[in-house]
């Protein structure tokens, strides 16, 4: 019986879970590596073996890397085999020790559901410990809708990529972009006892909705070279530059960091500088309060909220679902703005239509908040349309606004009315051909405005500004 085969006997499996991940390219200390021969000739299984590489620090001993990547100081005996390096022997400060960890060969595979921008996958693939990069023999292949991920794939995203992949438990993850993660393990069959997901994030951002089968418990881990989080159905964010930062959503989490777990809560997070354990929980910023949200959004409209005390700046993320699996963008708003003109922050690059937009507080530490999310339409400002002029009048309690000459054959028209003359905070209406609305405001003076509607994605130009 050979070493992997022996390991394979006395160690039982043991994953947790995770959920959203940033880590700057340049900072692994971790290795990939997949070997599908046998384990053993006799063995009444073939196992593919994955491995991965643990960077010695001072003060390492085989025994203290056992214990800690092996679960007993008495698997040094079988590091120092595996790595062929004398029991006696410490490992050099800066040379690699391999950890072996089984996995059961399958026909098992994780599945791309959503795919933009650039994309790839890489099988057997190996990674440079010092500077991350693989070896120029890998398999790669640009990622499609329905592309099949098995144990040991590398998926990377490029400067506009984004990826979401679903696991049969239900679980799915996202890829922003930038992203390099390899799955180190998957285990979510039926039959199995439990579900087991294990990503091993080099660089990059993922985001992850942990779900699990009924009366089939789910393990879920990411593993980062700051630390790793773990968790059982839950959503939370995890990013790190300088320091690794989490955010709990839902659910709890555990921290994983120089050996010291920390438990957040849901509405907390935490922050973990590098080599150091995790710091103690922040509360996260609540979610935004939209104070206006347009009909459409053309160039010029604005989506408005309430400001949160503390934040740094905002997050923004337009995607095609209300989960935002299937994310096409996500920036930060200017200046800390809280209003946003949409198309003219995406420079008008997405095409008119629906899509979900959701809004979050970043902290002064770095911690994403909680989101907000609405559904949003963005227009089309047809240049060639004529735009139309409106009459403003008092009528009692309020103000009717008329289209001035109207022109045939028009679907209809959205009319606004403001308090002020640069429309700050307009009260907006779509009305039919015949081009008039009633608006009920206490007001002494009232500004009116409107503009064509083609279709519900295709509009005029707002025409000129009228007061009563």
């Amino acid at each position: 019986m050979n070493i992997i085969a022996k390991y394979l006997r006395s160690k039982p499996y043991t994953l947790l879970a995770a959920a959203c991940i940033l880590i700057p390219a340049g900072v692994l200390s971790q290795t990939t590596e997949v070997d599908s021969s046998p384990a053993d000739e006799n063995a009444s299984f073939q196992t593919s073996i994955v491995t991965r590489g643990v960077l010695v620090k001072e003060g390492d001993t085989l025994a203290s890397i056992a214990r800690k990547e092996l679960g007993r100081a008495a698997f040094a005996a079988l590091l120092a085999e595996f790595n062929n390096i004398p029991i006696t022997q410490d490992p050099n400060v800066g040379s690699v020790v391999r950890i072996p960890i089984p996995a059961p060969q399958s026909d098992e595979f994780a599945e791309v559901v959503f795919v933009k921008g650039g994309a790839t996958l890489s099988r057997r693939s190996v990674f440079s410990a010092q500077s991350g990069s693989p070896d120029t023999d890998l398999d790669s292949q640009e990622l499609t809708r329905d592309s099949k991920i098995v144990a040991g794939d590398l998926i990377s995203t490029e400067n506009d990529g984004y990826v979401s992949i679903a696991f049969f438990s239900g679980a799915v993850i996202n890829l922003q972009p930038n992203t390099r993660a390899v799955l180190a393990k998957l285990a979510c069959m039926d039959a199995d006892d439990r579900c087991l997901i294990e990503i091993n994030t080099q660089s990059g951002r993922v985001t992850a909705d942990i779900n699990a089968r009924d009366q089939q418990p789910l393990e879920f881990k990411i593993i980062t070279p700051y630390a790793s989080a773990a968790v059982r159905g839950t959503m939370f964010d995890i990013s790190a530059n300088e320091n690794l930062l989490v955010g709990v959503t839902e659910g709890a989490v555990a921290i994983d960091a120089q050996g010291e777990n920390t438990d957040l809560d849901i509405g907390f997070g935490v922050a973990v500088a590098a080599d150091t354990a995790a710091g103690d929980p922040i509360e996260l910023s609540p979610a935004p309060v939209f104070k206006r949200i347009p009909a459409r959004m053309a160039l010029g409209d604005t989506l408005e909220w309430w400001e949160i005390y503390g934040s740094s700046t905002y997050e923004a993320t337009v995607s095609n679902d209300e989960a935002a699996q299937q994310t096409l963008t996500t920036f930060n708003v200017a200046d800390n703005g809280t209003s946003l003109d949409l198309q003219q922050a995406l420079n008008q690059t997405l095409d008119s239509g629906d899509y979900f937009l959701s809004v979050r507080a970043v902290d002064t530490v770095g911690l994403l908040g909680f989101r907000s999310k609405t559904r949003i339409t963005l227009a089309d400002i047809d240049p060639a349309i004529e735009p139309v002029k409106t009459d403003i009048t008092r009528d009692g309690g309020g103000f009717v606004v008329t289209v001035v000459d109207p022109p045939e054959d028009v679907a209809g028209y959205e009319i606004q009315i403001s308090a002020d003359a640069m429309f700050s905070d307009p009260l907006s209406v779509d009305v039919n051909e015949d081009g008039a609305a009633i608006f009920r405001i206490d007001q002494d003076q009232a500004y009116s405005r409107a503009r064509i509607l083609v279709n519900p994605t295709t509009v005029s130009a707002f025409g000129e500004i009228t007061a009563n």
